[in-house]
C-alpha cells in the first residue's frame, strides 16, 4: 500500500437538523429492532429443527459395509459410508484456459491494484446542540479483492483493470465414492484445499495471454510469481493501477466419511421427518458418534452466532429509537454526553433483556418442556427478589438499644433516631435481628423455641462452672431476678429510669449525671461540688459551708458569715459583735445591726 494524499473537510450541522435526522432514524431503528427480534426467533426454531434432525439421524443411521458396489438393501436409507472420493474427468478453470486438475474442485482468487478512498470522521458537540464534523479523506494504492468503481469525494477515480475477472470455484461433475455418485451438495462440502502447482512455462504463459481478454495487448503482461501465482501487469516488481494477481487452489481426491441418503446409486441429502435436510461429510475415517457430535457442535456454534447477531441488531435499533433524547440534551454538551452514555447503557440492558425474553418464549414454542421449566425458574427467582426487596423496605432502620431482660422489648436509647423497639432474641451481647412486621405464628413459635434453647445453654454453662455476664461485665442475675445496672445497683424495672451511682435517677442519654446533692456531677478528674456549689472537700476532710468556713459536724449548728454560731431557723442571726438584732430588723427589714 502506498499513501498518496489526504484532504480535510469541516462541516457544522445545526441542532434542528440533527434532531430531524434522529427522528427519521427512529423508523430505521424500529426496522432493526424488529429484524433482530425475527432473527432471534427464527434462529431458535432453526436450532431446534436441526437438533431434532441430528437426533433422528443418530437413531436411524445404518452402517454401509462397502461402497465398491451398489447394495439395494440400503436404498432410501440414511447410511454411514467410508471410501475415496474420486473423479474421472477432473476440473477445468473456465476463466483461465489451460488451467485444469484431476480433483474434486478448482478455485482461483483475484486481487486488483486500485486507488482506494479512506474516510475518517471526528465529531465535536457545540453549545446550543450543533455538531462540528471533521472529515479526513485519504487516498492510497492498495491490493483489493474487487475493482473500485465508485466515485471519490475529493478527486476523480482513474482506476482501471487489465483483466476484469472475479474469483470463483468450479466443482467436479462426476465425483464418486466407490460405486456411488456424489450429490453436488456433498461435493461442495468436501474439504482439504491445497495450492495448485500450475507448472507455468513461458510458452504456456504466452498461450494464456493470447487467450485472455486483456485490456492491453502490447508487451508481456503475464508473469509466474509462484507455483500457484500469476501476475498480470507490465512489471511484477513495480505495481501499477490496473495490475491483477491470481492464485489457484484445488481440492484433491481423498478418503472421506459421509452420513447421507443412499438413493438409486447416489449419495444425497437426507430429509428428516420434520423436513429438515441433513448430511455430513468429513475427511478421513470417522465413526458415527464422532460425526454426530461434530454436527451438534456446528449447530450450537451457528446458534450462538445468530443469537449474538440478533442481540446486536436489537440493541442498535433501540439505540436509534432513543437517539432523539440524546440530541435534545446536546443543547448543553455535558448533559448530551451523559445522556448518550446513559442511552447506550439503557439500550444495551433493555436489548439484552429483550433478547433473553424472545429466546425464552421461543423455547416455550419450540422446546415446551424445557422452556416451561426455565420460565418457572425465572418466575420464582423474580418473585424471590421482589419479596426480599419489599421486606427490606418494610424494615425500620436499626439503632443502638438499651439493655433489658431477655425476651423483653428493648427500648431505643435517648437521642437516637426513631425506630421500633426490638425483642431480645437470645443472650445479651448478641446482634439484634430486625423485627419483621406482623410475625406469623410459625415465627413466634420459632422464637419461643430459640429462647428455650438459650436457657438450656445457659443452664449447661452454669453446670460447667461458667457464669455468664451481662452487658456491663457484672454477673448476670439468675432467672426471675432483676439484673444489676452499670454501677452495681438493681436495674430499674421496664419503663422506669435506671438509678445513677448515688441512688438518684440516672441522667438521660447525652446529659451529665447528677452528683450526690442533685447538682451536675463534676467531669472525670475534677473534684465534685458540695451542696452549696463550692468544691467538695477531699475524702477525710471537713466540707465547707455556704460562706467558705468549715462545715459544722453532724448534729452541731453551722457557723454564720462572721464565724459565730448560725441562728436556728426562724431566729435572727447574730451580728459581727455577738449581739442579736431584732428579727427581722438586723438583716433586711430596714433596721441596722447594733453596735458595741
Amino acid at each position: 500500500m502506498s499513501e498518496l494524499e489526504s484532504y480535510t473537510e469541516v462541516t457544522t450541522e445545526s441542532w434542528g437538523s440533527r434532531l430531524r435526522d434522529s427522528l427519521k432514524g427512529i423508523i430505521f431503528g424500529i426496522l432493526l429492532f424488529l429484524g433482530g427480534t425475527a432473527l432471534l426467533w427464527w434462529n431458535e426454531g432453526r436450532t431446534v429443527s436441526v437438533g431434532d434432525a441430528i437426533n433422528e439421524a443418530e437413531r436411524v443411521v445404518e452402517e454401509l459395509p462397502a461402497v465398491a458396489s451398489v447394495d439395494p438393501a440400503f436404498d432410501n436409507k440414511l447410511v454411514h459410508a467410508f471410501g475415496r472420493a474420486e473423479t474421472k474427468a477432473g476440473v477445468k478453470d473456465p476463466d483461465f484456459p489451460g488451467i485444469e486438475v484431476k480433483g474434486i474442485a478448482l478455485r482461483h482468487s483475484v486481487e486488483f491494484y486500485q486507488m482506494v478512498e479512506h474516510k475518517k470522521t471526528e465529531k465535536h458537540k457545540n453549545a446550543g446542540g450543533s455538531e462540528t464534523t471533521v472529515t479526513t479523506y485519504t487516498y492510497s494504492n492498495e491490493w483489493v479483492s474487487h475493482p473500485v468503481t465508485q466515485s471519490f469525494a475529493k478527486r476523480p477515480n482513474n482506476n482501471m483493470v487489465l483483466l476484469d475477472v472475479k474469483g470463483s470455484t468450479t466443482y467436479a461433475q462426476d465425483a464418486t465414492l466407490g460405486a456411488y455418485g456424489l450429490d453436488s451438495r456433498l461435493v461442495r462440502d468436501i474439504g482439504g484445499e491445497k495450492a495448485l502447482d500450475c507448472g507455468f512455462t513461458d510458452e504456456k504463459l504466452q498461450r494464456l495471454q493470447n487467450a485472455l481478454p486483456l485490456h492491453v495487448k502490447s508487451g508481456r503482461l503475464l508473469w509466474n510469481t509462484g507455483p500457484n501465482a500469476l501476475y498480470i501487469g507490465a512489471d511484477p516488481n513495480h505495481a501499477r493501477i490496473g495490475d491483477v494477481r491470481v492464485k489457484f487452489y484445488y481440492v484433491p481426491e481423498s478418503e472421506i466419511s459421509i452420513l447421507a441418503l443412499a438413493s438409486g446409486g447416489v449419495f444425497k441429502t437426507w430429509r428428516a421427518s420434520n423436513n429438515q435436510d441433513f448430511f455430513r461429510v468429513e475427511l478421513g475415517k470417522q465413526e458415527v458418534p464422532q460425526m454426530i457430535q461434530g454436527a451438534r457442535d456446528d449447530n450450537a456454534m451457528m446458534c450462538w452466532i445468530f443469537r449474538a447477531l440478533g442481540c446486536i441488531l436489537v440493541i442498535a435499533g433501540l439505540r436509534m429509537i432513543l437517539a432523539p433524547i440524546s440530541v435534545v440534551l446536546d443543547v448543553i454538551p455535558l448533559l448530551g454526553n451523559i445522556g448518550e452514555m446513559g442511552i447506550s447503557l439503557v439500550a444495551g440492558l433493555i436489548g439484552f433483556a429483550w433478547s433473553l425474553i424472545v429466546v425464552a418464549i421461543a423455547w416455550v414454542r419450540f422446546r415446551p418442556v424445557l422452556g416451561a421449566i426455565l420460565l418457572a425458574a425465572a418466575a420464582a427467582l423474580i418473585a424471590f427478589v421482589i419479596i426480599r426487596g419489599r421486606r427490606k423496605k418494610a424494615q425500620v432502620p436499626g439503632q443502638p438499644m438499651a439493655p433489658g431482660m431477655p425476651g423483653q422489648p428493648m427500648q431505643p436509647l435517648p437521642g437516637q433516631p426513631g425506630g421500633q423497639a426490638q425483642s431480645f432474641p437470645g443472650q445479651q451481647g448478641q446482634p439484634y435481628a430486625p423485627q419483621q412486621p406482623a410475625p406469623s405464628m410459625k415465627e413466634k413459635l420459632g422464637g419461643a423455641l430459640q429462647q428455650l434453647s438459650n436457657l438450656a445453654q445457659q443452664g449447661q454453662q452454669g453446670q460447667q462452672g461458667q457464669q455468664t455476664q451481662n452487658l456491663y461485665g457484672q454477673p448476670q442475675a439468675p432467672y426471675g431476678q432483676a439484673p444489676q445496672g452499670p454501677y452495681g445497683q438493681p436495674q430499674a424495672p421496664y419503663g422506669q429510669a435506671p438509678q445513677g451511682p448515688y441512688g438518684q435517677p440516672q441522667a438521660p442519654y447525652g446529659q451529665p449525671p447528677q452528683g450526690p446533692y442533685g447538682q451536675p456531677q463534676a467531669p472525670y478528674g475534677q473534684a465534685p461540688q458540695g451542696p452549696y456549689g463550692q468544691p467538695q472537700a477531699p475524702y477525710g476532710q471537713v466540707p465547707q459551708g455556704p460562706y467558705g468556713q468549715p462545715q459544722a459536724p453532724y448534729g452541731q449548728a453551722p457557723q454564720g458569715p462572721y464565724g459565730q454560731p448560725q441562728a436556728p431557723y426562724g431566729q435572727a442571726p447574730q451580728g459581727p459583735y455577738g449581739q442579736q438584732g431584732q428579727y427581722p430588723g438586723p438583716q433586711g427589714s430596714g433596721q441596722g445591726p447594733q453596735g458595741q
